[in-house]
């Protein structure tokens, strides 16, 4: 099979099974197209490019959790994994594949809230440039980094609750940088360099798996 049938297939099951993940975009692009933009964020640029970095971030993210905690759990306990690792060829290049469906998905999430947040406010389309850039590198790598973890970690579930559950903490962070007056600017530097790191380690990640670990972790 080619790779272009097999990224045919791939997304019609990432579709069907992932199911979590597409909802959880409609939700996302729904809320903050009919929910209040703190306006404290919208006028200037360095707030507007932090709170459009964190927030694109925050729903790729989003996006990863909800995916990995249906599609990829199902598709670990029935040992469709294994299949791959045993292939010929180099399990990296059909696992990034697998990992292909998930990226796009996180990428229109974030990219039509990145757009939503720029229509909410009287930014200039450059200050959308560095948002962009960063959630894009950071959801790059996290696809990767969700899927190794997803496929070497035995209680994934367990794993995966927490990470929904930190969510709700990461909200208030704009908020809390805001309010206690810390550098917006720092703040925007640390996210950037947090997307750049994931976007390095994440193809490192799933080049460096180890088959033995995903064996015995199903």
């Amino acid at each position: 099979m080619n790779t272009g049938k097999l990224l045919l297939l791939n997304f019609k099951t990432f579709l069907r099974e992932s199911s979590l993940g597409v909802i959880a975009v409609v939700v996302l692009v729904w809320a903050f197209s009919s929910g209040k933009i703190p306006r404290s964020f919208m006028g200037v640029e360095g707030n507007f490019v932090f709170y459009s970095l964190f927030v694109m971030m925050l729903v790729g993210y989003a996006v990863m959790v909800s995916v990995s905690f249906t599609g990829l759990i199902k598709r670990k306990t029935s040992r469709f994994y294994h299949l791959i690792l045993v292939l010929p060829e180099r399990p990296s290049r059909y696992l990034f594949i697998e990992s292909l469906p998930a990226l796009a998905l996180a990428e229109v999430a974030s990219v039509l809230v990145g757009v939503i947040l720029y229509r909410s406010s009287c930014a200039r389309p450059s200050w959308l440039f560095l948002p962009i850039l960063g959630s894009s590198l950071f959801i790059f790598g996290l696809s990767m980094l969700s899927l190794a973890v997803t496929l070497q970690v035995s209680n994934v579930r367990t794993v995966n609750l927490f990470l929904f559950l930190l969510l709700f903490a990461l909200a208030r962070v704009p908020r809390y940088v805001l309010e206690n007056g810390l550098h917006v600017s720092l703040a925007t530097d640390i996210l950037f360099l947090t997307a750049v790191a994931v976007a390095i380690i994440g193809p490192w990640a799933l080049s460096s798996l180890n088959p033995e670990r995903v064996v015995l972790s199903s």
